[in-house]
Protein backbone atom coordinates (compact mmCIF):
# COMPACT_ATOMS: atom_id res chain seq x y z
CA UNK A 1 0.00 0.00 0.00
CA UNK A 2 2.96 2.89 1.10
CA UNK A 3 4.19 1.95 -2.40
CA UNK A 4 0.72 2.72 -4.27
CA UNK A 5 0.26 6.46 -2.41
CA UNK A 6 4.26 6.75 -2.90
CA UNK A 7 3.79 6.31 -7.02
CA UNK A 8 0.34 8.99 -7.10
CA UNK A 9 2.91 11.93 -8.59
CA UNK A 10 4.18 9.68 -10.89
CA UNK A 11 6.18 10.58 -13.35
CA UNK A 12 8.44 12.39 -10.94
CA UNK A 13 12.15 11.84 -10.02
CA UNK A 14 11.28 10.62 -6.82
CA UNK A 15 9.04 7.59 -8.53
CA UNK A 16 11.07 6.84 -11.07
CA UNK A 17 14.03 6.38 -8.55
CA UNK A 18 11.71 3.91 -6.92
CA UNK A 19 10.65 1.69 -9.81
CA UNK A 20 14.06 1.79 -10.78
CA UNK A 21 15.53 0.31 -7.05
CA UNK A 22 12.58 -2.46 -7.34
CA UNK A 23 13.90 -3.20 -11.12
CA UNK A 24 10.25 -2.34 -12.75
CA UNK A 25 11.57 -1.06 -16.10
CA UNK A 26 7.33 -0.32 -17.82
CA UNK A 27 4.84 1.21 -16.49
CA UNK A 28 1.58 0.68 -18.61
CA UNK A 29 -1.37 4.05 -17.40
CA UNK A 30 -4.73 2.99 -19.35
CA UNK A 31 -6.82 6.50 -19.43
CA UNK A 32 -9.91 5.25 -19.24
CA UNK A 33 -8.84 2.95 -16.10
CA UNK A 34 -7.17 5.70 -14.61
CA UNK A 35 -10.32 8.29 -14.77
CA UNK A 36 -11.36 9.83 -12.17
CA UNK A 37 -8.06 8.35 -9.80
CA UNK A 38 -5.34 9.45 -8.40
CA UNK A 39 -3.18 8.16 -11.61
CA UNK A 40 -5.61 9.99 -13.70
CA UNK A 41 -3.50 13.01 -14.89
CA UNK A 42 0.30 10.44 -15.49
CA UNK A 43 -0.20 9.39 -18.87
CA UNK A 44 -0.49 13.60 -19.34
CA UNK A 45 2.35 14.67 -16.92
CA UNK A 46 5.77 15.88 -18.45
CA UNK A 47 8.49 13.03 -18.62
CA UNK A 48 11.17 15.72 -19.41
CA UNK A 49 14.36 15.21 -17.38
CA UNK A 50 13.73 12.35 -16.03
CA UNK A 51 15.58 9.87 -18.70
CA UNK A 52 12.50 7.81 -19.87
CA UNK A 53 10.53 7.08 -22.50
CA UNK A 54 6.58 7.70 -23.14
CA UNK A 55 5.30 6.20 -26.24
CA UNK A 56 1.21 6.24 -26.63
CA UNK A 57 -1.13 3.96 -28.08
CA UNK A 58 -4.91 5.42 -28.84
CA UNK A 59 -5.76 5.07 -24.81
CA UNK A 60 -2.74 3.52 -23.73
CA UNK A 61 0.65 4.99 -22.24
CA UNK A 62 3.57 3.15 -22.06
CA UNK A 63 6.34 4.23 -20.00
CA UNK A 64 10.14 2.93 -20.10
CA UNK A 65 12.39 3.51 -17.82
CA UNK A 66 15.79 2.17 -18.25
CA UNK A 67 18.42 1.95 -15.85
CA UNK A 68 20.80 4.41 -14.85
Amino acid sequence: EDFRVQMRSFPDAFTVDLLRARGIRTVVVMRDWADGGPWQHAADRSVAGLGIGRFELEDVVIFNIPEN
